[in-house]
């Protein structure tokens, strides 16, 4: 959906997602530490404008890049599949040596809760990916169910760990995240890796 949702904080940017921004999206999904953990990507840059500009047409689908305060890209993150109140948080995408994952994810859902005004968000991890499946159980995020041989990436069959979060949650967790994030963000503008 063509949007201009925008959220700031923790020395980094969340801004929609532009057809210029296609080349470095391609690079990143194909960094090896993505492969097998995300849909399959498009085979090259002219196609994935194309798709990003097909996820303007989609109501509900609000796709984001996330940069440096100085407009470098890092990342990219999505709120979709949005309908009565409910959003899926994915597409979820960071360089690696990046510390401020934990600060995206909060960003991320500032937006879903303060600017869309949605009342609950869920997103799905692939199992095998035990980093961000903990991640998720750590950020605070429920486990509701395992979803087996939900999708096919790389020509396999793989399971999905589905988490949710409500808004009536979000304020305390967030409060209780902060301090760690801005940690994140001191360690990224000093050039720090994690």
């Amino acid at each position: 959906m063509k949007h201009s949702l925008e959220c700031m904080g923790y020395g980094i940017r969340l801004r929609p997602v532009e057809s210029t921004d296609a080349e470095f999206i391609l690079r990143l999904r194909n960094l090896p530490h993505v492969s097998g953990t995300v849909g399959d990507t498009v085979p090259d840059a002219g196609a994935q404008r194309q798709w990003i500009q097909s996820s303007w047409d989609r109501p509900g689908d609000y796709y984001l890049l996330i940069e440096t305060e100085q407009g470098m890209p890092i990342g990219t993150v999505g709120i979709y599949n949005v309908l009565n109140g409910v959003g899926e948080w994915g597409r979820w995408i960071l360089l690696p040596g990046t510390t401020v994952a934990l600060a995206s994810a909060i960003l991320t859902l500032d937006i879903a809760f303060y600017q869309l005004s949605l009342t609950e968000v869920c997103g799905c991890v692939v199992k095998t990916n035990s980093r961000i499946v903990s991640f998720h159980h750590k950020f605070g995020l429920r486990q509701t169910r395992i979803e087996q041989c939900a999708r096919v990436i790389d020509g396999k069959w793989i399971d999905l760990v589905w988490f949710a979060m409500d808004a009536a949650d979000w304020l305390s967790v967030r409060r209780q995240l902060h301090p760690l994030a801005e940690a994140g963000a001191r360690a990224f503008s000093t050039g720090h890796l994690a």
